[in-house]
This record gives C-alpha cells, structure tokens and sequence, in this order.
C-alpha cells in the first residue's frame, strides 16, 4: 500500500513549458497514478505523452490548465490519448 504523502518527494515548481513526469503530476495535483490514467482516458485529465519504450510524460502546458481549472477542463481534440486499434 502506498502512502498518499511521501515526505521523500521533493515540491514540484510548475513550468510554463516542457514535461512533467508521473511522479511530478502525481505531486501537483495530489491524484494517484490510477486517478490519473483514469482520468486521462475519460477525457477529464490531459492525456500522457510516450517519450520512449518505458517512458511517458505529461505536457506541462496541459497540466498548468488542469490546474487552473480542474472542474472545468476538457480535453480537446489534440489533447486526447490516442487509443490502440
């Protein structure tokens, strides 16, 4: 079981551009990773970007806007994660 606050982490400064990784959205915005992806594939979230094999990030631009407005963003069309076929 996973603590819901790891003194161990360090506070995230938000950037304006750029990516963050899980574990800095995870901080920013207090949601766990299986809120996250959930989130993302309902459309309520920004949806990640793969970086490489083993490696995906979110769009700090994106997540700045979640932010600001977390009740009332949406992804839009270029925002949403491209499901698998």
């Amino acid at each position: 079981m996973t603590k819901r606050f790891d003194e161990s982490r360090r506070p995230v400064e938000r950037r304006p551009a750029g990516f963050y990784t899980r574990q800095e959205v995870e901080t920013l915005t207090t949601l766990s990773r299986t809120s996250i992806y959930e989130r993302s594939r309902a459309g309520t979230f920004p949806a990640s970007v793969r970086l490489g094999t083993n490696c995906v990030a979110w769009r700090c631009e994106q997540v700045n806007a979640w932010l600001d407005d977390p009740m009332g963003w949406q992804a839009t069309t270029e925002t949403q994660a491209v499901q698998p076929g």
